[in-house]
């Protein structure tokens, strides 16, 4: 069994260090471009691997912290890759149950009522709602804006890398105190990066509509 969790720690380690790289290049690329597609992929593959040892990783250690923290950076890291794979952002059968875990341990982290978990908890609660709206407008055959897929791309892979940011800082600051701030530290200055992303993405791609006279 130490030798499982060994090499789990170290495929999470090695997928972790590669999940910061390719997220950092993809953000500092041209959307769109092939550096950023490839890096994108990259990341992709990288944070399921980080989620999966984790949730492995959890399930060993009976750590619930750790699994529903996998959870979280596993929601949005699937949910922003289905949005450039399926842009007409119909559910599949996949997506909804993905949601339903969502769900669930988001209320499981609320019920805990510690602070770190209430924060994170509470967005993946978010979330969950936006997507059912979407989901359902989508069912019903409802326009959504235009570009909504990358919007929602941006705004769940973006997501994601703050988590693998934040198990970086948390990792290397175990001592430091209050203990909750490496936590949510990188959330907090990452928010307003994700906020400009998104306006920037919906601004431009007004002023493309009315060059285009559409």
């Amino acid at each position: 069994m130490e030798s499982l969790r060994l090499a789990l720690l170290w495929t999470h380690i090695f997928f972790g260090f590669l999940a910061l790289l390719a997220g950092l290049i993809a953000l500092g690329s041209v959307k769109g471009g092939k550096t950023h597609r490839r890096a994108g992929t990259v990341f992709f593959n990288s944070m399921l691997a980080v989620a999966f040892s984790a949730l492995a990783l959890a399930s060993i250690s009976h750590n619930w912290y750790l699994f529903y923290i996998a959870v979280f950076a596993l929601y949005q890291n699937y949910s922003g890759y289905r949005a450039v794979r399926d842009k007409s952002l119909r559910p599949s059968p996949l997506d909804w149950l993905v949601w339903v875990v969502a769900v669930v341990v988001a209320v499981l982290m609320l019920l805990t009522k510690h602070l770190v978990l209430l924060v994170f908890g509470g967005i993946m609660a978010l979330l969950t709602v936006r997507d059912l709206m979407l989901f359902s407008a989508v069912l019903r055959g409802k326009t959504l804006p235009k570009q909504q897929w990358l919007i929602r791309h941006i705004g769940m892979m973006v997501g994601a890398y703050i988590a693998t940011v934040t198990a970086f800082v948390v990792v290397n600051l175990q001592t430091f105190h209050p203990m909750w701030l490496p936590w949510l530290a990188p959330t907090a200055l990452g928010l307003p990066f994700m906020a400009y992303w998104m306006r920037r993405t919906r601004q431009t791609k007004k002023q493309t509509s009315v060059a285009s006279g559409q």
